[in-house]
């Protein structure tokens, strides 16, 4: 499944809110759910853990590993949906500069029944929005200086890796 978006910003800017957990909080996930944990280590070989609460405040955790970085041309991970036991999802995102924009097209190849891949698909479309939402209001530089409407809360864990590298692997 591939969902593909022109987001008006740089692609370095496009890159950045996928590497760092105080950005990714604010368009992760459909509208309306929150990511109270956002744990990452953005390095080939690096773990993350995400936990979006919905709602109803009912919890869904997301984790898994990055098998390829190359800043800032892509970003593939593979990862776990453990609210569906089993269900895996390879994930590759690309950030191509289109006119001063950024191109990216994210490709999923998920393990799941074909319902559960209509309502990821419906899902993924809404949190394009909410990153989307990242670039509305930018200073004169082009740097980011609100995340939109979509205010959150959420505990922000980095882990110290040194800069992305290079890596293999890719499924």
């Amino acid at each position: 499944m591939t969902i593909e978006r022109v987001f008006d910003a740089p692609r370095e800017l496009v890159f950045q809110a996928w590497t760092k957990p105080e950005q990714i909080a604010h368009w992760w996930g459909p509208r309306g759910f929150t990511l109270p944990i956002c744990e990452m280590e953005f390095r080939v070989g690096g773990k993350f853990r995400f936990v979006m609460r919905g709602p109803d405040g009912k919890d869904y955790p997301f984790e898994g590993a990055y098998l390829e970085i190359v800043e800032p041309e892509r970003i593939v991970f593979q990862g776990v949906i453990h609210d569906e036991p089993g269900h895996q999802v390879w994930t590759t995102v690309t950030f191509a500069d289109h006119a001063g924009k950024t191109n990216l097209p994210c490709n999923r190849r998920i393990r799941l029944n074909p319902m559960r891949r209509a309502v990821l698909r419906k899902a993924g479309d809404r949190r394009w929005t909410g990153l989307g939402n990242i670039w509305r209001e930018r200073d004169g530089c082009g740097a980011v200086d609100n995340f939109g409407p979509k205010k959150r809360h959420s505990t922000h864990r980095a882990k110290a890796s040194g800069s992305p590298a290079n890596g293999a692997g890719a499924p």
